[in-house]
């Protein structure tokens, strides 16, 4: 007896093949800093798929997630929505962590990437216990460890260079009453952004402004 009624249900073989077979992943960027401080508590992570930043997908969203391999700590995990081609997220490390390390982003469309992860212990560090009032201060690169309150003082600007770690002791805060402007830079193909973090496992105060000017670009607040 004929089958040929079968193959409405099952459909073609021959050109389901072919159309899993031209099934192609997307390409993407993972934007991490090479080489982080090993105090640092949570790691800044952004991702780019340039060719939903040109065409956005009908949804205007996709899905992924990240791992992170730490040597004999295990992983920890991230999971970014990609709206218009772009995510980021702040993954937790719950403790310090010195050592080379693994990041993978996997997604159902997205191809897989992995890059390295480098939490230094040379990075070169500056410790700041004095209120800012130069009428301009540079803040870094490197780490900047700041173990007291400090204020930028009226008529002051403090500035913040990409690839800065502020690191605040804990319940340290910063005051403004002249210009603190923080200019990292975390899209575009470079991940190089200002991270204000805690010294340690307990959390620092805050950034304030008592009617001074705050700006904070491509800046990660942990």
């Amino acid at each position: 007896q004929s089958l040929e009624w079968l193959r409405p249900l099952i459909g073609h073989p021959l050109r389901a093949n072919k159309e899993l077979n031209s099934y192609k992943c997307l390409p993407g960027k993972v934007l991490v800093p090479s080489q982080v401080p090993w105090q640092l508590g949570n790691l800044p992570v952004a991702i780019e798929l340039l060719k939903d930043m040109q065409q956005p997908p009908s949804t205007g969203e996709r899905y992924l997630r990240l791992h992170l391999w730490l040597a004999v700590r295990g992983s920890v995990s991230c999971d970014v929505i990609l709206y218009n081609g772009r995510g980021s997220c702040l993954m937790s490390l719950r403790k310090s962590f010195a050592g080379a390390a693994r990041l993978i982003a996997e997604g159902p469309t997205f191809c897989r990437s992995e890059v390295l992860v480098n939490f230094t212990t040379s990075m070169p560090t500056v410790t700041v216990q004095d209120d800012v009032q130069k009428h301009y201060s540079l803040w870094g690169p490197g780490v900047i460890h700041i173990t007291r309150d400090i204020t930028v003082a009226d008529a002051s600007t403090l500035h913040v260079v990409a690839g800065t770690y502020v690191l605040l002791d804990p319940g340290v805060s910063i005051t403004v009453r002249g210009a603190f402007r923080s200019f990292g830079t975390f899209w575009g193909g470079e991940a190089s952004p200002v991270v204000f973090a805690a010294a340690s496992q307990k959390p620092w105060g805050s950034i304030r402004s008592e009617a001074g000017a705050v700006v904070l670009i491509g800046s990660f607040i942990c």
